[in-house]
């Protein structure tokens, strides 16, 4: 919040934000529950959206408390913490710890076979940088529409669980 990054009202998240992060694996699961013979794909890629929600928030989160060097992708220009668009290692490692755990979750409940959990965190990995790049500061293409960045990063991760599943 001392950074001017908070979330509005105070920080609290809301429904938008439930709708943004939530909405894609929702609609997975909903298809999992109808067509029993794909549901371990839909359920992975499904749990690849929740992990992209969680390495998304924990990155960004750790990474502007640590105030780390952060750079913008793709060049990798240094920028000061809390830039829109950029990642740092120590926020980009906690994300992907977050994104590690919500896998073998998913594994350990027998959503998908094991071989899935690397797939979850690749997917999730590859939707936080979909979001980094969408919402880079200064990029021509730049959303700057939180919950519509949300929304793509988790139908990013979500989508390429499913072409690797």
């Amino acid at each position: 919040e001392a950074m001017g990054k908070a979330e509005e009202a105070g920080g609290r998240r809301g429904a938008a934000n439930v709708l943004a992060n939530c909405s894609v694996a929702a609609f997975l699961v909903a298809c999992a529950a109808m067509t029993p013979a794909a549901s371990a794909a839909l359920l992975l890629a499904a749990t690849a959206a929740f992990a992209t929600a969680l390495m998304d928030t924990v990155g960004t989160e750790v990474g502007q408390a640590l105030k780390t060097p952060t750079v913008l992708l793709p060049d990798f220009r240094r920028v000061s913490p809390g830039t829109d668009g950029a990642v740092s290692v120590g926020g980009t490692l906690a994300g992907l710890l977050g994104a590690l755990l919500v896998a073998l979750l998913g594994a350990a409940l027998r959503l998908y076979p094991s071989s899935g959990v690397p797939v979850v965190v690749v997917a999730a990995f590859a939707g936080t940088v979909v979001e980094s790049l969408l919402g880079r500061d200064g990029a021509p293409w730049r959303v700057t529409n939180g919950h519509v960045l949300n929304f793509f990063n988790t139908l990013a991760g979500a989508a390429l669980a499913l072409l690797l599943a």
